[in-house]
């Protein structure tokens, strides 16, 4: 592993470790979130970061960076709210790796203004 000058960590694994590496990370991200847990939002929030990351898609792809897979629909998006505090889906998920990651949240920013 190693992390880059955008503070990007970046590591390469065999295609037999990746599952192992994938769950470990899953557990540590799990973890971590008991720690520090997400504030409450309700449905309309909720329909604001979604609207805002239907928007991102298009900005991130316009940079560059088109999404690696299809956004859910809001009934979906809302339903992963609900069951498990926040949707499992968020447009930056499928970005890897960009070369200015700061810039990049400039042109595309991650939430909508006053999250």
């Amino acid at each position: 592993m190693q992390l880059d000058e955008n503070n990007v960590i970046n590591y390469e694994v065999s295609q037999a470790q990746e599952s192992k590496l994938l769950g470990d990370m899953k557990s540590c991200t799990s973890d971590f979130l008991k720690s520090y847990p997400r504030p409450t939002v309700d449905v309309e929030g909720w329909r604001r970061m979604y609207a805002h990351n239907v928007w991102l898609m298009g900005c991130l792809t316009k940079e560059g960076y088109p999404p690696l897979v299809e956004a859910p629909s809001e009934a979906e998006y809302l339903d992963q709210a609900r069951r498990n505090g926040a949707p499992e889906w968020y447009a930056y998920g499928a970005v890897k790796n960009p070369k200015d990651i700061n810039q990049l949240y400039e042109q595309c920013p991650q939430e909508p203004a006053g999250w």
